[in-house]
């Protein structure tokens, strides 16, 4: 585990913790600066951290010590700040979101996929057991273009559509979509008008 805080100089500060909570070491992360709109990360296989600022991605090791930095192919430093990091698969490949594509990077940015989805991609995670994507995307509601319906798709690693989940049909804006690492569970959490938990397995 590990966090980020902001000192009073730019610099930001990355304190490294086991699991069971424990800090165990503390590094300025000079190349991270406290004035990013923006500071997203994961932790990739092998325990690099890769952090994502606006189309640039920093990788460092596990002590929080860059290693080398790699900007996003094909994106613009105008999209830079709308693509959004969501998981990292276990090829360690980084995936990410834009609008309606999930876009599939190299550590080094190289693009290895893009997959295009008919709906707007609101999230996306990797199951780890059946090594597919899963994208949460949303549609409007044709009649009175009131609310969306939620979509969770599945796509296997030559991006066909292996499984759609329908797990609500009901309004509400959808604020967590997770899978577990040691299970193919995928779960939604909804806000009112009625609140719901669905948890297809």
């Amino acid at each position: 585990m590990f966090s980020l805080l902001c000192p009073l100089k730019n610099p930001m500060v990355v304190k490294i913790f086991d699991s069971k909570g424990n800090e165990q070491r503390e590094c300025l992360s000079d190349f991270l600066d406290r004035n990013f709109n923006s500071i997203e990360c994961v932790v990739s296989n092998d325990g690099d951290i890769v952090f994502h600022v606006s189309g640039c991605l920093y990788i460092c090791n596990s002590n929080g010590e860059l290693k080398f930095q790699s900007q996003l192919q094909d994106i613009s430093s105008k999209l830079g700040r709308s693509i959004s990091l969501q998981c990292i698969t276990d090829h360690n490949e980084i995936v990410m979101c834009l609008n309606k594509s999930v876009l599939v990077y190299t550590k080094e940015g190289m693009l290895k996929r893009k997959i295009d989805t008919n709906c707007k991609v609101e999230a996306a995670r990797y199951n780890f057991v059946t090594s597919k994507i899963e994208v949460l995307g949303t549609k409007k509601a044709i009649l009175f273009q009131t609310w969306s319906s939620y979509y969770i798709i599945s796509y296997s690693e030559n991006d066909q559509v292996d499984c759609l989940y329908l797990p609500v049909g009901q309004p509400g804006r959808c604020i967590i979509f997770c899978s577990h690492p040691g299970g193919p569970s995928v779960f939604t959490l909804y806000t009112p008008v009625e609140a719901s938990l669905a948890l297809p397995v």
